[in-house]
């Protein structure tokens, strides 16, 4: 999971991390040899594999920027997600949260919180 604003705030991370996503494997290259800048050879440790996926979360407007000014953004996204920032606080939304959360532990094999845990849970989320 990447923060997109920092990531898009560091000089060269997002080609990086779209050249490393696509050749799978990470290469460590001085920006020099990157851009052919540098003409004398030295030696290059071997790339890396890499097999993962990527979740970039922030703001709504990164994700927009981004499909706005890179046309190879609409290719590799696999899905996107819009999140409200603000509901009701609610004993039907207390009580969906809590399902929620019930539903997640089942799928992945986790033991139930305890009725006190998803309230302490609910009060340290509607503070965030």
């Amino acid at each position: 999971m990447l923060d997109a604003h920092k990531l898009l705030m560091q000089p060269f991370a997002w080609e990086g991390l779209k050249r490393a996503l696509s050749t799978r494997q990470i290469r460590i290259e001085s920006l020099g040899q990157m851009y052919s800048l540098v003409s004398t050879e030295s030696l290059e440790p071997e790339p890396i594999p890499l097999d993962l996926k990527v979740v970039l979360f922030g703001e709504r407007i990164w994700y927009y920027l981004l499909y706005a000014y890179d046309p190879g953004l609409s290719r590799a996204v696999q899905g996107a997600a819009d999140f409200e920032e603000h509901f009701p606080r609610s004993a039907q939304t207390h009580g969906l949260y809590a399902r929620l959360i019930a539903t997640i532990a089942r799928r992945d094999g986790l033991l139930a919180l305890e009725r006190a845990a998803v309230r302490a849970r609910d009060r340290t989320g509607a503070r965030a």
